[in-house]
């Protein structure tokens, strides 16, 4: 039988490896195969192929560059190599050396600040809110398995035989089912700017929307209370005893922990990245509530392109590999040779 293809799909990249075929683009990753695998670009936190120029978190320990170090040298022989702190290249891509970084994202919310080009460890603050779990209780029937759509009553099951089913592993399928529910989740989510005040947000309008299989419904209240979780994360189960600490909790912790004469300047300078930014109100609401307790004027600085704040730290890489100076700045491997894993200590 022949070997179905092996997807990255990361970076949408498909290989054939026994036909010698490469498939690009998320069109092709998406098109249902038989048997196809789906594998991440990324193995034990690195690319397959050699990038001279990595971001990392603001929180990675020595140990961890070091072996990024060894690894980059050692296994994929690259001529040269540097590693970026994400936090910093965020600030360089809104055009920053001085900057509170808030990066939220699928798994993690930090609030980090960068002063002159350079992250203050000290200040970091960071928390593990999953404000889209509930979302993985939602039955969703990914595009390759719906054979015909059936138009139906909002709320109601469509037709069993609208499913079809197919061979598909496991990794397609939470992919394919990943997709819808970021669509979903894209198209529906809300923060509320005033903050969660349910009297006032039943009476918003909701928002309708289609899953591939012709399940559709109008989404109100929940549409606000799965984002809230960033700003209030008592609002979840997960978090009723109070345990996790919101988003303004983080910048008054970072802040405080900073140099009083820098406080000022980081507060004028908030750059927001990461995918969670991105929801309809989070700025507006972040600006209307990170100044309480801290008695500053703040500043938000929110590009308009979503694409700046979803790769803000990769737009940010390449903005200071194109510095001219930047070619004294590397790692080459005759100094790794010389000075060993250690030569990373000389790294932003």
């Amino acid at each position: 039988m022949r070997r179905a293809p092996c997807f990255q799909a990361a970076v949408g990249v498909g290989v054939d490896a026994q036909a010698g075929k490469k498939y690009i683009g998320e069109a092709q990753i998406f098109q249902w195969r038989e048997g196809v695998e789906v594998k991440h670009a990324m193995h034990n936190g690195l690319v397959f192929r050699t990038w001279p120029l990595i971001t990392e978190a603001a929180w990675n320990t020595r140990d961890v560059r070091e072996k990024l170090v060894e690894l980059a040298f050692e296994k994929f022989q690259t001529p040269a190599f540097y590693i970026a702190k994400s936090a910093t290249m965020a600030s360089f891509c809104a055009g920053k050396q001085t900057a509170l970084v808030i990066d939220s994202g699928a798994e993690t919310t930090s609030v980090v600040p960068v002063v002159d080009g350079f992250v203050l460890k000290k200040g970091m603050s960071k928390k593990t809110i999953r404000c889209w779990k509930r979302t993985n209780q939602i039955n969703v029937v990914p595009h390759y398995m719906v054979k015909k759509k059936v138009p139906v009553d909002p709320g109601q099951k469509p037709p069993a035989d609208v499913v079809l089913q197919r061979n598909a592993t496991k990794s397609f399928h939470d992919l394919a089912t990943q997709r819808v529910l970021t669509e979903f989740k894209e198209t529906v989510a809300e923060v509320s700017p005033g903050g969660y005040q349910q009297q006032y947000l039943n009476q918003r309008p909701p928002k309708p929307f289609e899953f591939p299989d012709g399940y559709n419904n109008s989404f109100g209240l929940e549409r606000f209370k799965l984002p809230e979780v960033l700003f209030n994360p008592a609002t979840s189960p997960q978090f009723a005893d109070g345990s996790a600490a919101g988003i303004q909790q983080l910048i008054l912790s970072s802040l405080n922990a900073c140099d009083p004469d820098v406080r000022a300047t980081l507060f004028q300078n908030v750059v927001l990245c990461g995918g969670n930014t991105m929801i309809p109100g989070f700025a507006e609401r972040l600006s209307n509530t990170m100044g309480h307790g801290v008695g500053l004027k703040n500043r938000i600085h929110t590009p308009g392109s979503p694409i700046e704040r979803k790769y803000a730290s990769w737009i940010g890489g390449s903005i200071l590999a194109s510095v001219g100076n930047f070619q004294q700045m590397w790692i080459s491997k005759a100094e790794f040779e010389e000075k060993g894993s250690s030569v990373e200590k000389r790294l932003l």
